[in-house]
């Protein structure tokens, strides 16, 4: 999958596949009707877009 974007281990892309990743979990909670898969899902994106955030601030 992160071949396909092209993403490499550089610190730039490594947000970019948090980023990426929450996303698609966004995404995904549009698909579920679940609600309490929604709720993981929704909680499992905010991570990804903390850990871009950190990885942002400490570069």
């Amino acid at each position: 999958m992160y071949r396909n974007k092209k993403y490499d281990g550089s610190e730039t892309d490594t947000i970019r596949q948090h980023e990426y990743n929450a996303e698609l979990l966004m995404k995904k909670v549009i698909e579920t009707n679940n609600e309490e898969e929604r709720t993981k899902l929704r909680s499992a994106a905010a991570t990804f877009k903390n850990l871009a955030m950190g990885e942002w601030c400490n570069r």
